[in-house]
């Protein structure tokens, strides 16, 4: 299981993958930032079994390869666009269940897979059933309300593919509750999400991306 990501425009590359450690499964993300043929930027994120509640590599080798197929150059979107539907998509999460709320541009059927576990549009979910609902239906219904969206990052975007990437965290009040750290990856055609993947990671309350840009 791999999932490319190029951006030529920035030097960006990024994979999505899964790999053989010792007697276990790791999902890992990884992205460099290449400049002058060397390397500038390397940033990893390795999810083990244990470290976060959503873990079904046995699944990733089924997903389909919509992030591997080129969109044709006349229906491509400029980056700016890609950029903003995927902004949408996390200002719904932060203002869902108030006036402010505005729907995310999701295509029908779109899928989200967090840690190889398909998260919406499944006839049932082992640990929460709005996990079985359309992902509009879950923000419509304010199912993440109370989770903020931070540290948002969108350092490479694959036109040819259609694909954006983000980081950030996703973080809930109360000193128990883990601040989420996640790579997500977007498919993005004609304005729309088609389908949304994510390699995510449980850090203590309040922890931040570990990542300091370059001066």
């Amino acid at each position: 299981y791999r999932e490319y990501l190029l951006d030529p425009e920035t030097g960006n590359a990024a994979v999505l993958t899964a790999l053989h450690e010792y007697e276990g499964v790791a999902q890992m993300f990884l992205r460099v930032r290449v400049v002058n043929r060397r390397y500038a930027d390397i940033e990893t994120l390795v999810v083990r079994a244990g470290d976060q509640r959503w873990f079904a590599p046995q699944n990733l080798e089924h997903l389909s390869d919509i992030f591997g197929r080129t969109v044709p150059a006349a229906e491509r979107n400029s980056r700016a666009e890609m950029i903003d539907a995927a902004k949408a998509y996390y200002r719904a999460i932060n203002t869902e269940g108030t006036p402010q709320f505005v729907q995310a541009p999701f295509a029908p059927g779109m899928k989200r897979v967090e840690n190889g576990l398909q998260t919406t549009n499944v006839k049932q979910n082992p640990i929460m059933e709005r996990h079985t609902w359309s992902p509009d239906l879950q923000l419509e219904r304010a199912s993440y309300k109370g989770t903020e969206v931070r540290d948002l990052r969108y350092p490479l975007v694959d036109t040819e593919h259609g694909s954006v990437l983000a980081i950030g965290t996703f973080r809930r009040e109360g000193p128990d509750t883990p601040t989420l750290l996640l790579a997500e990856i977007f498919k993005v055609t004609g304005g729309k999400l088609r389908e949304i993947h994510a390699v995510m990671l449980d850090l203590p309350n309040g922890a931040g991306t570990g990542w300091t840009a370059p001066r």
